[in-house]
C-alpha cells in the first residue's frame, strides 16, 4: 500500500511539473499578445507593470517546482524511496516557501485587481469596496497560517506536499479567493448590466471569473479530500490565476475601436448630465480620472 502511494505521488510530482509547463506556454504567448496588444494604446500602458507582475511571478512558481523536481529524480533519485525522500527533505524547504508565497501572491493580486474593478465602477464608493477588502484581508491572514503550517509540517509522514494541519486553513484560503471573485463579478455586471453598450465587457468578464472559479472549485475538492492528484488542479490554477485577467486586458486591448466607441459615449454621457441635472447618472468607468480642464478618455472597455 505503501509503494502504491509513493507511485501515486510520483506520478503527480511529475505530470504537474508537465501539466503546469504546458500551461505556462499558453501564458506566455498570451501575454506577448497581450503586451503587444496594449502598446498600441497608450492609455492602456498602465497595465504593463501588472501583466509582467503576473507573469513574473507564475514563472517564479514554475522555476521552483522545476528545480525541485529535477533534484529529487535527476540530481538524488535512484530509486522510488530515494526519489520521495528528496521530496520531503528539509533542505528544500526555501522552495516550499518560493513556491507556496508565488502562487499565493498571483491568487491575492488577482482579487486585488478584481476588487479595484468594482470600486471604480461603483464611483470609488468605498462602502460598495468594504466586503471584498475585508474578504481580501482575510485572505491573506488564512494564506499566512496555511503557509506556515505546510512549509513546519512533518513532511516525512505525508504522501502529499499538504501538512495535517495546513488542510483547514488552506480551505478557508481558497474558499475566500472563490467568494471574493463571485462577489466582485457579481457586483460589476449588476452596475453596468442595464447598459446594453456594456455587453462585452461583461462577456469578459464572465468568461474570466468562469475560467478562474472552476479550477479553483475542482482544486478545492481534491485539496479537502487530501487527494495526491490535487497537484494536477494546482498546475492549473496557477496559472489561470494569471491567464484569467491577463485574458481580460488581451481581449480589450485587441478591440481598439470598442474603446474609442465607449469614451465618445462617456463624454457625450458627460455632457448631456451637465446640460440636465435631473438626468439618471451612468455608472463611471473610468478608473484615472484625467486632469483639471482635459477630457478623459478612458471608459469601461479599460476594466482590466
Amino acid at each position: 500500500m505503501a509503494s502504491l502511494r509513493i507511485y501515486q505521488a510520483l506520478d503527480g510530482y511529475l505530470n504537474a511539473l508537465s501539466l503546469e509547463s504546458l500551461m505556462h506556454g499558453i501564458f506566455t504567448a498570451l501575454t506577448i499578445s497581450a503586451i503587444v496588444n496594449i502598446l498600441k494604446h497608450k492609455h492602456l500602458r498602465v497595465m504593463i507593470p501588472l501583466v509582467l507582475t503576473l507573469y513574473i511571478v507564475a514563472t517564479i512558481h514554475l522555476g521552483a517546482r522545476w528545480y525541485w523536481v529535477r533534484q529529487a529524480f535527476i540530481v538524488r533519485g535512484t530509486t522510488r524511496k530515494t526519489i520521495f525522500s528528496s521530496f520531503l527533505d528539509d533542505r528544500y524547504r526555501c522552495i516550499w516557501i518560493i513556491s507556496g508565497l508565488s502562487a499565493s501572491v498571483n491568487i491575492v493580486i488577482a482579487d486585488c485587481v478584481l476588487a479595484w474593478r468594482a470600486w471604480a465602477i461603483w464611483d470609488r464608493n468605498w462602502k460598495i469596496a468594504t466586503v471584498p477588502m475585508i474578504g481580501i484581508v482575510l485572505e491573506i491572514i488564512f494564506d499566512g497560517l496555511f503557509l506556515s503550517q505546510d512549509i513546519s509540517h512533518p513532511s516525512r509522514v505525508q504522501y502529499t506536499n499538504w501538512g495535517p494541519s495546513s488542510i483547514r486553513w488552506g480551505l478557508g484560503y481558497f474558499i475566500l479567493s472563490l467568494l471574493t471573485t463571485f462577489l466582485c463579478t457579481s457586483l460589476i455586471i449588476y452596475r453596468i448590466g442595464y447598459n446594453d453598450k456594456y455587453l462585452n465587457i461583461i462577456e469578459m468578464l464572465v468568461e474570466s471569473a468562469a475560467l478562474y472559479s472552476v479550477s479553483m472549485i475542482v482544486f478545492i475538492v481534491l485539496f479537502a479530500r487530501d487527494d495526491p492528484r490535487n497537484v494536477y488542479a494546482q498546475a492549473v490554477m496557477n496559472s489561470i490565476t494569471g491567464i484569467a485577467p491577463t485574458l481580460i486586458v488581451e481581449r480589450v486591448a485587441a478591440k481598439g475601436g470598442l474603446l474609442d466607441e465607449n469614451a465618445d459615449m462617456t463624454m457625450r454621457g458627460s455632457e448631456k448630465r451637465v446640460s440636465n441635472a435631473t438626468t439618471m447618472r451612468e455608472p463611471s468607468l473610468e478608473f484615472f480620472p484625467a486632469r483639471s480642464g482635459a477630457p478623459s478618455r478612458l471608459s469601461g472597455a479599460t476594466i482590466v
